[in-house]
């Protein structure tokens, strides 16, 4: 099977927020995970099966993920939520 080439999303890790919020990736998309905030992150599988973690991210660490469809958060601060949405 052929994969889409595409080139990396980022999401940004600021102020307590993943921006954006809500990202529409084609199939086989890498993503990647910037922190900009002074305070450690980290990226969670939203869903049962707990597909991917993240170790905690400093300041400017990077993490990624080649995605089908996904929602997250950061288990260091739950309320940091957010999804992947592959069409």
């Amino acid at each position: 099977m052929e994969k889409l080439a595409t080139a990396p999303h980022r999401i940004v890790i600021d102020n307590f927020a993943f921006e954006p919020k809500i990202l529409t990736v084609a199939v086989c998309t890498e993503v990647v995970w910037i922190n900009r905030d002074d305070e450690p992150h980290s990226i969670v599988d939203s869903g049962e099966a707990k597909l991917f973690k993240s170790p905690a991210l400093d300041t400017e660490n990077k993490f990624s993920v080649v995605f089908k469809d996904y929602s997250y958060y950061c288990s260091i601060d739950p309320h940091m939520a957010a999804a992947i949405i592959v069409k």
